[in-house]
């Protein structure tokens, strides 16, 4: 690891910060605008192929209309805003 990715690491670590969904794929990001009420998620697709992005729970892409319990695939160079949503809403 370089040093200086070795120094962020650390102090990040260090200031208790992580990442917003644990094992964000590496050439993606995910982002959680401060104030909002329903917890609104983007996520950005920076590869030139289709992503499958691991949720931590149940959310919905509100641009695309899709509920989605445990995944979502993501079109190249594709954005999602996603929300929290109840999984009772889901069913089965």
């Amino acid at each position: 690891m370089p040093r200086d990715d070795a120094l962020a690491n650390g102090l990040l670590k260090e200031a208790d910060v992580g990442p917003i969904v644990a094992g964000m794929i590496y050439d993606a990001e995910i982002a959680e605008p401060n104030g909002t009420e329903k917890r609104v998620r983007i996520v950005i697709n920076h590869a030139k192929g289709i992503r499958t992005l691991s949720l931590p729970r149940p959310m919905k892409d509100i641009v695309g209309d899709v509920p989605a319990k445990a995944m979502l695939i993501m079109a190249p160079h594709g954005v999602l805003v996603l929300i929290l949503i109840d999984p009772a809403q889901l069913g089965d």
